[in-house]
């Protein structure tokens, strides 16, 4: 996967005012969390509670699309979409993708600096 894919870098800069430095502590920030926010999500998928898992689905797509981490941002929009459905196998089916997306954030970040 090309790296623009997965952060579209210098959309990030220029959205922050040109200022490297704090799109890193941005994204720094916000890899600090992603563990975490990928273990509720997939609690959720288990226990199949899809309001929540709309609505956190929702808050990572946000807030992923502003660090312009765009295939993130499209794989929690399409859970968000499966979830608001009501349609538990396309979320499960869909959690994998969300997940192998979010792996490839964590081990892109640390070659930024």
């Amino acid at each position: 996967m090309r790296n623009d894919a997965i952060l579209a870098m210098d959309e990030l800069v220029d959205r922050v005012g040109d200022d490297r430095a704090f799109a890193l502590e941005l994204l720094g920030d916000f890899v600090r969390e992603l563990e975490g926010l990928l273990a509720e999500i997939s609690g959720l998928v288990r226990s199949g509670d899809l309001a929540e898992l709309k609505a956190k689905a929702h808050s990572l797509k946000g807030s992923s699309a502003n660090l312009s981490l765009k295939e993130l941002s499209g794989r929690a929009a399409a859970i968000e979409a499966a979830a608001e459905g009501g349609d538990r196998e396309r979320v499960q089916a869909l959690e994998g993708g969300l997940i192998a997306a979010a792996r490839r954030v964590l081990e892109y970040y640390p070659t930024l600096s």
